[in-house]
């Protein structure tokens, strides 16, 4: 009998692809090119219904829409959405997530788990055991040594990533140099003006890698994995709107700001990061153990094959019976 499970990521969520790999490492990891094509789609659905007990989709591409009509009910269905409440006010995203809903109410899929823990509250409600609350794991140590530099994670180009604030708080620290993911000419323009030397480094392991700390400072979607990943590999790291520090005080109170468009805020909370640094290494390695544990435990429960009720056809046989 056939008992495997395959999870599916999008090509172009490559950043994610360690961290899936490492929370779902008893499970065969494969990506999807968005180039795929209807024939080579109906060749996947065809192998996954001969191969694999389970499939699991993260994030959003058209073609994970595309695939799932076509794939067995004998195979179980899952979708792991990464996105967060706030990010829905993007209307590519919005749609990308009803389109996702909508096979949920059209019970095509069986379960969605859920990485934002506020979302995970909204949907649970009505969707109870059909949903499912996830933690993210990722174990990826590089020995690379620390530049003079500071680190901001976000693009220019997303109004989420809250770039230019964090962009204006480096000018109010003393570091040589500043990395960022991109640079259109308006950053460049930016850094001219306020006498900062940028650099890009659009890989962002390498990004985090070579800073001593790193602002990320987002209005939403916090991905958990940079920060563990930069914690993890001795680089300090300050955080946006984020649930993820809720469970320890002391490191909520100094690596989350409380006004995520406050520039002088972001800039002393990275001063007194710093000051803090020693305490803020040691309680983050409790931390770091407790968030195993239980990302492990939330993933088992959501790799496990439950048989869930039809809501749909247990109110028409009520009504049959009547």
């Amino acid at each position: 009998m056939k008992n495997k499970t395959i999870v599916f990521i999008g090509g172009y969520r490559i950043e994610y692809l360690e961290a899936i790999k490492y929370t779902f490492k008893d499970c065969e990891i494969s990506t999807i090119p968005e180039s795929i094509t209807p024939p080579e789609i109906e060749k996947l659905a065809k192998k996954i219904n001969d191969n694999y007990s389970q499939v699991i989709f993260f994030d959003y591409i058209y073609q994970f829409y595309s695939l799932v009509p076509i794939i067995s009910k004998k195979v179980k269905k899952k979708w792991i959405i990464r996105t967060s409440i706030p990010s829905l006010c993007d209307v590519d995203i919005y749609n990308n997530f009803f389109q996702i809903i909508e096979y949920m109410d059209r019970n095509l899929l069986d379960e969605i788990g859920v990485i934002d823990y506020d979302l995970y509250l909204t949907f649970n409600k009505k969707y109870k055991d059909r949903c499912k609350y996830l933690k993210l794991d990722l174990s990826l140590k590089n020995n690379n040594s620390k530049e003079e530099a500071l680190g901001i994670i976000g693009c220019d180009y997303i109004n989420g990533d809250n770039f230019f604030n964090q962009l204006s708080a480096a000018t109010l620290l003393d570091y040589k140099k500043v990395i960022v993911q991109n640079t259109m000419t308006v950053t460049k323009n930016f850094a001219k003006e306020f006498n900062l030397n940028i650099e890009k480094e659009g890989n962002i392991f390498s990004l985090i890698n070579r800073s001593q700390l790193i602002i990320y400072v987002g209005f939403y979607d916090i991905a958990v994995t940079n920060f563990l990943y930069s914690m993890d590999n001795d680089t300090l790291c300050l955080l946006g709107n984020t649930h993820l520090l809720d469970d320890n005080e002391f490191l909520k109170n100094l690596l989350v700001v409380n006004s995520d468009d406050d520039i002088d805020e972001i800039a002393s909370k990275v001063k007194s990061v710093i000051e803090n640094k020693d305490k803020i290494f040691e309680e983050y390695k409790q931390f770091r153990k407790k968030y195993s544990d239980e990302s492990k435990k939330l993933v088992k429960e959501f790799l496990s094959i439950v048989e869930h009720k039809d809501n749909n056809q247990s109110k028409n046989k009520g009504k049959n019976k009547k």
